[in-house]
């Protein structure tokens, strides 16, 4: 940071995530208007495993937004890391978007690979996928009580009193 005379600029890749996964969205609302039918839920061991589904619009929306909100989440852990230092904010929208339909079991490997990338930014997308995964590996070993007691341990201090402006402090 002294090297650079602490002016850092980090481009963020909320808006690029939120962007994404509107475009998967509307993707998948087309598929199921145009009738070919989506599986949301591959290999879900249901009836007609591997058939695909034709759900409607409110449920492609609400399994959409369990997306956003995940990889929402996502997004906000990957600042434990040092990737948005080293990647392109689309690069780790892509990563926390590919991590986040796996977890809801949203199936976007058509979106994915329709995706063009240049050079290696497909590699680095699946760097930044494991780093996160990784990251949550690290963590997976702690049990709730176990933070707890970390927890309690550290200091909670009163609130800073407000500051008060110039022209309250003449008065």
């Amino acid at each position: 940071m002294e090297e650079l005379k602490f002016q850092l600029v980090v481009f963020h890749p909320y808006r690029t995530m939120q962007t994404l996964i509107q475009d998967i969205k509307m993707e998948k609302l087309r598929v199921a208007g145009d009738g070919a039918g989506l599986d949301l839920y591959p290999g879900d061991g249901g009836e007609g495993d591997g058939a695909r589904r034709d759900p409607d619009p409110e449920v492609i929306t609400a399994r959409m937004a369990g997306v956003t909100e995940t990889a929402w989440s996502l997004l906000n852990d990957s600042y434990r890391l040092d990737v948005c230092l080293f990647y392109p904010p689309h690069v780790i929208a892509i990563a926390v978007i590919n991590i986040a339909c796996s977890y809801m079991g949203v199936d976007a490997s058509s979106w994915f690979e329709s995706l063009t990338f240049v050079d290696n930014r497909r590699e680095e997308v699946k760097q930044v996928e494991e780093e996160l995964l990784v990251l949550y590996e690290e963590f997976s070993h702690l049990k709730p009580d176990e933070i707890a007691r970390v927890l309690s341990k550290v200091p909670i201090h009163p609130p800073a009193p407000p500051v008060q402006s110039a022209t309250e402090q003449r008065t």
